[in-house]
């Protein structure tokens, strides 16, 4: 190893010198002194008296001139190289790769694992494993015959003491905390903790104390695992449980039979003209949860877009003259509309995952390139298995409690080989990195399983989120489960709303079901309860233009609504359709 005391005994000594210096001579000592150069008297710093006082600055030549003393040059060069690299005060990933690679050489690095022997030199993995609690568990167990030596049981010993009580102590300090181990042997238990990388040196950035530790991250997730519980059930005042997503992708089909989907050339998405049209005729998700998924209507667009290429719904058509090329409903899609819900998901399920169930495939649902690999998908799919099928189907949790549980018993970014490049130019930090999988695992739950059907959420009564796994949610991650996909699926919307007799809709509850389908042939004027709709000639005419037949429509409006439809309205409907006719 290098950098790091080679006589532990003396080492203690000169910190225990080093403990009655001022913090300014300390800084003096290492930010202005030089090895092997010598300080000239032009100096005034009034540390320099100090540090001569104690020996560790002697007279150079010349009069006046001063430099490190002899017997003080390697402490001083060890102080210098802790100085570099302030672990406890900035750990992160990205300055354990360079301690690792500056402490430890070559043949150090692969003896500290097995599976490193041929990769001594993959920094970012010995990060991971020597930064992990696991590692904490297993790197000072029995090796060869040389197992209980006094050296072993005495790393133990300060290992217990760092896990369980403080994780990082002042290195001058430890015979207070240790007074019935003799010096040579916590000396011996040290420097072996520090060779199998299980503790650390760094220095305190306010006093340049140096401290010896286990890796912070760890110790904090030790202690998190100690009083982070799995979430508990949450009381929920609203929910929210519909496939969105298939009724976003039938609405824009719709659209698509007037007029196919035109695209920016630059970046194949559409025009914002388009988005503002279409996102009038989408149904509307509760403020609460728009805002706790990020779903807003333009994103909402972007995915059915995405599930319609996914699907084979909607294809590439003839290139327009200052676009790209547009998208327009597929062979296949004339039917699939007509389809009850439950149908037209099934479908949408078996086209992205396929029939045998391939839930990796979710992720292409998902805007996160550093998924789109094979290798990634198959790392982090297991993690969001298991993660999602801990969530109880009868109740609701709090997704924060949720989130944040989950982060605290691990993640597939631990050893940091899946993080995105714009997570920055280094690697980034543990912290980071758990908030990364705390992001991810809402943008799935957000993108994937409520667009889907696949979880219900839910409000409590001080704004908390949560959410509970459906059967549909299940299925979409090959979970067993106990009814069918189509069992939460069914259209219940029946008696939700009443038609007037002026073409207004006045919704009694909220119902996506029927907020959606009513999207597609009326205009507009609210959202949730209230008048949410008007009927109007051209609102008529546009549904016309999609396909829609006036039984459809007249059957929707009977469906869902509480009383008879008003005469006027039922005889305007087919004569303003007939005329919209082609």
């Amino acid at each position: 190893m290098r950098l790091f005391p080679t006589d532990w005994l003396g080492y203690l000594d000169q910190l225990a010198q080093w403990g009655e210096l001022s913090i300014a001579a300390r800084r003096t000592f290492l930010d202005g002194m030089t090895p092997g150069l010598s300080l000239p008297p032009a100096s005034a710093d009034p540390g320099i008296s100090e540090l001569r006082d104690a020996g560790l600055l002697v007279e150079a030549g010349s009069t006046g001139y001063v430099t490190v003393a002899e017997g003080s040059a390697q402490f001083h060069q060890v102080m210098k190289a802790l100085e570099k690299y302030p672990l406890f005060e900035v750990p992160g990933l990205a300055a354990l790769t360079a301690y690792l690679s500056e402490h430890y050489t070559q043949q150090d690095r692969s003896q500290l694992h097995e599976s490193l022997a041929l990769l001594p030199n993959d920094l970012p993995r010995i990060a991971g494993f020597v930064s992990s609690v696991e590692w904490l568990g297993g790197a000072l167990a029995p090796r060869g015959k040389a197992a209980e030596s006094a050296d072993s049981g005495t790393a133990r010993l300060l290992l217990q003491f760092f896990t369980e009580q403080r994780d990082r102590i002042p290195v001058r300090d430890l015979e207070e905390y240790f007074p019935g181990v003799p010096r040579d042997e916590l000396c011996a238990g040290v420097r072996l903790g520090i060779q199998r990388a299980v503790f650390f040196l760094g220095l305190r950035r306010s006093d340049l104390e140096p401290l010896v530790g286990i890796w912070p991250a760890a110790a904090r997730r030790l202690r998190r695992l100690s009083v982070v519980l799995a979430p508990e059930p949450v009381a929920v005042t609203r929910v929210f449980r519909h496939p969105f997503l298939v009724d976003d992708l039938t609405t824009l089909l719709l659209a698509a039979r007037v007029v196919p989907i035109p695209l920016r050339r630059d970046d194949d998405k559409p025009y914002t003209r388009f988005v503002e049209e279409a996102g009038a005729m989408l149904l509307s998700l509760p403020d609460w949860l728009e805002s706790f998924t990020g779903l807003s209507l333009e994103v909402r667009i972007g995915l059915a877009l995405q599930a319609a290429r996914l699907t084979g719904l909607l294809v590439p058509g003839a290139a327009g003259r200052a676009g790209g090329m547009p998208l327009a409903p597929s062979a296949e899609s004339a039917a699939w509309i007509e389809k009850p819900l439950a149908e037209r998901l099934a479908y949408v399920m078996t086209a992205i995952c396929g029939v045998r169930g391939k839930p990796s495939c979710l992720f292409d649902l998902m805007e996160e390139d550093w998924t789109s690999s094979d290798g990634a998908r198959e790392e982090i799919l297991p993690w969001l298995v298991q993660a999602f099928s801990s969530v109880p189907a009868t109740t609701h949790i709090g997704f924060a409690d949720f989130a944040e549980y989950q982060a605290a018993i691990g993640s597939p970014l631990a050893t940091a080989p899946l993080l995105p490049e714009s997570a920055g130019s280094g690697l980034a930090t543990e912290e980071a990195m758990e908030e990364l999988w705390k992001s991810f695992l809402g943008i799935f739950l957000g993108r994937c399983l409520l667009a889907l059907g696949g979880a219900e959420a839910g409000i409590t009564a001080d704004a908390r989120p949560g959410f509970r796994m459906t059967d549909t949610g299940r299925a979409l991650l090959g979970l067993p489960r106990d009814g069918l996909p189509d069992r939460e699926t069914a259209e219940d919307d029946a008696g939700t709303l009443v038609v007037q007799p002026n073409f207004e809709v006045v919704f009694l509850a909220p119902s996506p079901g029927a907020e959606a389908s009513l999207g597609r042939f009326c205009e507009r004027v609210g959202r949730e309860v209230g008048v949410l709709f008007r009927i109007t000639r051209q609102s008529v005419a546009r549904a016309a233009s999609a396909g829609l037949r006036p039984e459809q429509v007249l059957e929707t409006l009977a469906r869902t609504s509480r009383s008879p439809i008003p005469t006027n309205v039922a005889h305007e409907i087919p004569g303003w359709m007939a005329a919209a006719a082609p």
